[in-house]
């Protein structure tokens, strides 16, 4: 079984863009300031042009067994990419108006080099029929000017606020908007640890009405977490969450999953996998005091392929973790009902006959039924990487029926054996929101594009950005506000 590729690539990234840009942003006061961000123009890219795909949907329930059932008005997908927009582990942010955010390395397929230099915010207002690009410039420029790695894209569910990171290995360029792009503010230097990679964005309730934005990423073996109680203008240092785990995890780069805060509590939630050729570990570390101190808990018998563990919370408190099974390649769900202090048994929710999944995300209703999203093979192909989003028909508490649909009806990766999506072009991971209705919207990197080519073995980002959205069907509820 091969080592984790998704970590150690991760590690490697890092250390390459750290050398090129050897600029230290290690002392933390003196590293924050507030800055004005101004929109650039940019061209409108609207979606390449595809015949509607016949996509294969699946009714079951755990470990991928069928069941003799169907539902009526099974949820149905469309593709939709961004003309000539290159994808790279593009998270994705929703507005309570639907207007969809996506991050992509570059407004054309340009060479890899000069797609680098800076993040590219993209912004559809008709459900990625349409997109333009709004990409905030710092200092009245394209900021840095050498490397970016890992852009990434948040909207509060409360306030709805966008947020735009924009992370390089020893700072982060932090932007925010109150009006969906069109004016933004900016915090150039937005620092605190060297070394960083891998990042999460996410807010949550604080003291007098305040909301606390949460910004953590890796340093190489370890997680470190810093918080802005003024919208991203200044951060202090959180303490680690993981310093009770029992291995440090230096071969997959201490990278974690996206964090998030239950709803209607403080409670902030982040996990990690381990995935080294010796252990393989799943920890979930929790605060309740805005980061000052974690308790962090390893799940019981279980291992993971990869190194993100995916989190979800409901309307009614439940809080839900994914991640891929080291040793089946399948994804699996464990929920807690009691903020996070113990947890269930983990549930298959593959689809039959998958062979290997990847690049796992997880959404919750504020009803309890649930939307998760991932690369796989399927026995019948075992190099032909699709899109797939399954639902829980059910509340996830009342029912183990799922739902899965190939949601392009074609392959967006391939020519790599199982388990080695990262190096298809795609990165890191992949994102799945809610619509303000609760239909499912799923960010993808499209590398086959028209037609499936093996691109040869380069770990380069040489495919397009866009979403695969729900436009038919049951969905869950909207999201909860936490």
């Amino acid at each position: 079984m091969p080592q984790n590729p998704l970590g150690n690539a991760g590690v490697g990234k890092a250390t390459t863009i750290l050398l090129a840009l050897m600029v230290a942003c290690v002392m933390f006061a003196g590293c924050l300031r507030e800055e004005t961000a101004t929109p650039r123009d940019g061209p409108v890219e609207g979606p390449n042009e595809e015949p509607p795909a016949v996509a294969e949907e699946w009714v079951h329930g755990p470990g991928g067994s069928p069941l003799n059932e169907s539902v009526s008005d099974q949820p149905t997908f469309e593709l939709r990419t961004l003309a000539g927009v290159r994808g790279w582990e593009p998270t994705i942010g929703i507005t309570a108006s639907g207007a969809i955010f996506l991050p992509s390395l570059g407004p054309a397929m340009e060479p890899l080099a000069a797609a680098m230099t800076h993040m590219h915010l993209f912004r559809s207002q008709n459900e990625g029929i349409d997109w333009e690009e709004i990409t905030p410039l710092v200092l009245d420029q394209e900021f840095p000017p050498t490397m970016s790695a890992d852009p990434y894209v948040f909207v509060d569910p409360v306030t709805d606020r966008l947020y735009v990171n924009e992370l390089r290995p020893e700072c982060n360029t932090l932007a925010w908007s109150d009006d969906e792009g069109e004016s933004w503010e900016g915090n150039p230097a937005a620092c605190g640890n060297p070394h960083e990679d891998h990042p999460t964005l996410w807010t949550g309730p604080g003291t007098a009405g305040a909301r606390v934005l949460y910004l953590c990423s890796n340093q190489v073996a370890t997680t470190t977490c810093k918080l802005s109680t003024d919208g991203g203008r200044t951060f202090r240092l959180g303490a680690p969450p993981f310093l009770d785990q029992s291995f440090v995890d230096v071969c997959s780069g201490g990278t974690t999953g996206h964090g998030m805060t239950r709803p209607g509590t403080a409670t902030a939630f982040i996990a990690r996998a381990l995935n080294c050729e010796s252990v393989s570990e799943v920890w979930i570390a929790r605060t309740t005091d805005q980061a000052l101190t974690w308790t962090s808990a390893l799940i019981p018998a279980a291992s993971a392929y990869g190194h993100d563990v995916h989190l979800a919370a409901d309307g009614a408190g439940m809080v839900y973790a994914l991640w891929i099974d080291r040793d089946s390649r399948r994804p699996v769900i464990i929920a807690s009902q009691d903020d996070g202090l113990t947890w269930s048994e983990p549930v298959d929710v593959s689809f039959p006959d998958l062979d290997s999944a990847s690049h796992a995300a997880l959404t919750a209703g504020a009803d309890g039924r649930l939307a998760w999203s991932y690369l796989a093979t399927s026995t019948a192909a075992d190099d032909e990487w699709r899109h797939y989003v399954g639902m829980s028909v059910d509340p996830w508490l009342n029912g183990s029926r799922f739902v899965t649909v190939d949601t392009a009806g074609r392959p967006l990766v391939q020519g790599w054996t199982a388990g080695e999506a990262y190096n298809g072009g795609v990165g890191d991971f992949l994102d799945i929101d809610l619509m303000p209705d609760g239909r499912v919207v799923a960010s993808v990197v499209d590398v086959c594009q028209a037609a499936c080519v093996d691109p040869g073995a380069g770990r380069i980002p040489s495919g397009v950005v866009g979403i695969v959205i729900q436009v038919a069907g049951p969905h869950p509820a909207p999201r909860a506000s936490a």
